[in-house]
């Protein structure tokens, strides 16, 4: 069974850092959001102490389950930002680790390219290149997996305007190529 039918918090995880990500893209986001989790605070609180005098409990009382019950509030809203935190923190620590590790393969394919280039034997610098080439390659295809692979022979330009077509690419931005 997959683990995010066991547990329906897990599911929503990931529409809740979308969101998070989302109003974290604009300072105006940023300031709506406190601003509404403050008016639900205050809703929250009005209610707890409509319902708690309407139940004609002593004042005391009425202090302690409004602050109870804020404080879970606030307790959850805080869980929730901060395992978002924690999981947007693993993420880039795992993109980092990726991306060193890349530039270790594409470092040592590049190095032995280069150490190529002093071989007195033309063919073997060939095909030290080659099979430093098709290293890099096999590394990159094995850390960031194209959404399409390339079977055709147009530019590559031509190649990823089809697979994301709401990218421009760099050539159209500056122009055309002289």
């Amino acid at each position: 069974m997959n683990p995010r039918q066991k547990n329906p918090t897990l599911s929503l995880r990931p529409q809740f850092e979308r969101v998070l990500l989302w109003i974290l893209h604009s300072p105006l986001r940023i300031t709506s959001a406190v601003v509404a989790f403050g008016v639900s605070a205050s809703v929250i609180e009005g209610v707890v102490d409509i319902t708690a005098r309407s139940l004609r409990a002593p004042p005391r009382v009425q202090g302690l389950v409004d602050a109870v019950v804020l404080g879970v509030c606030a307790a959850i809203f805080a869980l929730l930002v901060l395992t978002a935190a924690r999981h947007r923190h693993h993420k880039v620590q795992d993109d980092l680790r990726m991306i060193a590790e890349l530039n270790h393969q594409v470092r040592n394919a590049l190095q032995v390219i280069v150490y190529g280039e002093y071989s007195p034997d033309k063919h073997s610098h060939r095909s030290a290149v080659l099979a430093g080439v098709e290293k890099i390659q096999d590394a990159l295809r094995e850390l960031f997996p194209l959404v399409g692979e390339r079977t055709d022979d147009r530019p590559w330009e031509a190649h990823n305007q089809r697979h994301f077509p709401g990218k421009n690419m760099i050539r159209e931005r500056r122009g055309p190529s002289r």
